[in-house]
């Protein structure tokens, strides 16, 4: 409770001389990531968030009037970039082709362990939903149809027409979680076998561990797979990584969310 400008923490019970006191850093609310951010330390107990960037990009069918549909001041900056002529020629394909990307940000969540129950799938699920949303939206192949389905968010956000649309969507899903995960230094199986020879840095090994294995279940939801992640490879050359101390360290300091340029 309050007390003039402090913050007082009141027992609602009586405590006993020499008894331990606990209090909790998270309340059940926060992600795995921020307390480790906070306070250093790896709570297992807490569920796992993931920011991730899907995409409208220019392969895109309907892009050119898709993309009008996201708020205006992004619009306004794309098209900005796009009429710079002497900026564009400068840039790579690739650069161009990500420059013309109209990204919007989601929140995934999962358990710390995985999907592996009913609850776990009871977290999962509506954050996946609200992914689908926008990737209903990128994925819908009539333009009459946007005004049918979708609300009037920017960008909007879409109900399934048929099967095949939402096939299309989780799809795209599956898709965009697999680009993030390309990102990563090393794979699950890598991890596995830095945690297992008690690499020095690894809280940040499991952390990143915990990321990519919520990566890879959803893309397994989406997907309609055996929920059951790859075996470690024992043959798996680990060698490169042992001694990125440095490395590992800005790696798990700055967690999922590319940001894209705008």
């Amino acid at each position: 409770k309050k007390q003039g400008n402090n913050t007082v923490a009141v027992a609602t019970r009586k405590i006993e001389a020499g008894e331990e006191v606990a209090m909790s850093y998270a309340g059940g609310t926060q992600a795995v990531q921020q307390i480790f951010r906070q306070f250093g330390f790896v709570d297992r107990s807490l569920r796992v968030r993931l920011k991730i960037p899907l995409r409208l990009t220019p392969d895109d069918i309907h892009y050119e009037e898709k993309k009008v549909l996201f708020p205006p001041y992004l619009v306004r900056t794309k098209a900005m970039f796009d009429d710079a002529e002497k900026y564009t020629e400068e840039k790579s394909a690739e650069d161009l082709f990500r420059i013309r990307t109209f990204p919007s940000h989601r929140i995934l969540w999962c358990s710390p362990e995985g999907l592996v129950n009913a609850s776990s799938l009871k977290i999962m699920k509506p954050s996946m939903e609200d992914a689908l949303k926008f990737l209903r939206f990128v994925t819908i192949s009539d333009m009459e149809d946007v005004g049918q389905l979708c609300d009037a968010s920017t960008p909007p956000e879409c109900r399934a027409k048929d099967e095949e649309h939402e096939k299309r969507a989780l799809e795209r899903l599956a898709l965009e979680l697999e680009f993030q995960m390309k990102a990563f230094a090393t794979t699950i199986a890598q991890d596995d076998a830095l945690l297992a020879k008690g690499d020095p840095w690894a809280p940040y090994i499991e952390i990143r561990r915990m990321e990519k294995r919520c990566m890879h279940h959803f893309v397994q939801l989406a997907r309609g797979e055996e929920f059951e992640l790859p075996a470690a490879d024992p043959e798996a050359d680990i060698s490169a990584w042992l001694g990125l101390g440095v490395l590992l360290t800005v790696v798990g300091i700055v967690f999922v969310g590319r940001q894209f340029l705008v």
